[in-house]
């Protein structure tokens, strides 16, 4: 695979989403967190049921999201960006997308403390390639076993004082 710079850039401003998510876990939760981030109540419909989404709900509820089910759908009450600071340990398991999501995410979560860890091939996965331009951005994030991958201690620095960043891809 080639290597390639991504340019990333803060949003301006948080929107509410309003998404119809094919049944994948990927897509869903890329959902899950524009809703997370967004104002007032997004509803996902169709979206997927799986470990990898479940362990991402569970995470976001934790930092003060709110989810209702019904049936085939799933409301979202966003954050509008402000999430609740959470102290302890979060276990993503095997899901890799959840991963590197509440990473970049608890990274500017003020107050957070939070230990991310997964299963034993998770804590063998890079995951520096992500930490290094974060923790370029002021995130304070540390290794905890071998270093460049998971666990993490991430300690929520709250905003960033850049908005651009330049990420292998």
């Amino acid at each position: 695979m080639a290597n390639s710079n991504v340019k990333l850039r803060a949003p301006r401003q948080f929107t509410s989403p309003r998404v119809r998510v094919p049944g994948s876990k990927s897509f869903t939760n890329r959902a899950l967190i524009s809703a997370a981030c967004g104002t007032g109540k997004a509803t996902l419909r169709g979206y997927s049921k799986s470990d990898d989404t479940e362990v991402l709900i569970s995470a976001l509820e934790v930092l003060g999201v709110g989810f209702e089910e019904q049936a085939t759908e799933l409301s979202v009450t966003g954050s509008a960006g402000k999430f609740s600071p959470y102290i302890g340990d979060i276990n993503v398991g095997a899901a890799g997308t959840s991963m590197r999501f509440l990473t970049a995410l608890c990274s500017f979560v003020e107050g957070c403390a939070v230990v991310l860890k997964g299963s034993e091939r998770m804590h063998e996965r890079p995951i520096d390639d992500l930490v290094e331009p974060l923790r370029f951005l002021g995130a304070d994030i540390e290794y905890l076993g071998t270093r460049g991958c998971p666990p993490i201690l991430i300690r929520g620095v709250g905003t960033t004082s850049s908005c651009l960043v330049e990420v292998k891809g």
